[in-house]
């Protein structure tokens, strides 16, 4: 009794062993007996691609588990260093100097004290000039001027009682005409004063008017008939445009006296003789 429960025993121990290896088919593979962690091989060694491979898992959670690979931190480059700025060598113009208002000078109407006064400025609207009261009693009497705002007025009164000084006498549109005539007379008056020392006559007797907007008189060689007689007819122009008051360059001091001119025998000029 006692030998066959040993016997027993002992197959129980041997098919408990049978069922914890791996046994090995007819054409030497391994067989999976269930568990997990088995890998099918094939003679080689090889894994067989007819069953899936499990890999081990890994808690994500884990603090040691690699999410993403470090990489190495750029290193950071050096800033350039701010440049001096270059200095702006360009020549700035010189601004044209303030003129010289003197006491109680305006050169605008913002110069003068309130709206009830202008800047009145003298003719041909070149500063400085004076403030006035602006009149509000004109007459409507038709006498035409250019304002110093390029813009024709019926008289200077009704001018100034805009605030707008008087430029000239006339209407704007005769400026062009009588520039032309100051014009023209300037460079007969040139060709007249040439006379002959040589010649014993008088030449240099005649006297006209050098610039026709101040009155300054001149002398010159009445021989040159031609240029003498252009003299006349472009003052006798100047007159009837009522150009005598456009803004030409005026010198500071008094026209001179001319009585007549001698022939100067250097230059063959006539020359003013007071």
């Amino acid at each position: 009794m006692l030998r066959v429960n040993l016997l027993a025993v002992g197959v129980a121990l041997v098919l408990g062993a049978c069922t914890r290896e791996n046994v090995r088919p007819a054409d030497g593979g391994v067989l999976d007996t269930g568990q997990t962690d088995a890998v099918v091989t094939g003679p080689d060694g090889a894994r067989d691609g007819a069953g899936p491979l499990d890999l081990p898992s890994r808690d994500l959670s884990d603090p040691d588990f690699p999410l993403s690979r470090d990489l190495p931190a750029t290193p950071d480059l050096p800033t350039k260093p701010d440049l001096p700025t270059k200095p702006d060598l360009t020549p700035k113009p010189d601004l044209p100097p303030k003129p010289d208002l003197g006491p109680g000078g305006c050169a605008t109407n913002a110069d003068c004290p309130g709206k009830a006064q202008f800047c009145s400025l003298p003719l041909g609207c070149t500063p400085p000039g004076t403030c006035q009261p602006r009149p509000f009693n004109c007459s409507f009497i038709y006498d035409p001027v250019c304002g110093c705002d390029g813009k024709d007025y019926s008289n200077a009164c009704l001018a100034n009682a805009q605030g707008v000084s008087v430029k000239h006498k006339g209407t704007c549109a005769s400026a062009g005409s009588c520039t032309q005539i100051r014009t023209d007379y300037a460079t007969t008056v040139a060709v007249a004063k040439k006379c002959a020392p040589m010649l014993p006559v008088l030449q240099c007797t005649a006297v006209v008017e050098k610039d026709l907007a101040c009155g300054c008189s001149t002398a010159v060689n009445q021989t040159n008939v031609t240029e003498y007689t252009k003299l006349i007819a472009l003052q006798q122009q100047w007159n009837t445009l009522q150009c005598d008051k456009q803004p030409w360059a005026c010198p500071a001091i008094p026209c001179p006296s001319v009585s007549t001119g001698k022939c100067d025998a250097a230059t063959g000029q006539c020359v003013d003789v007071p």
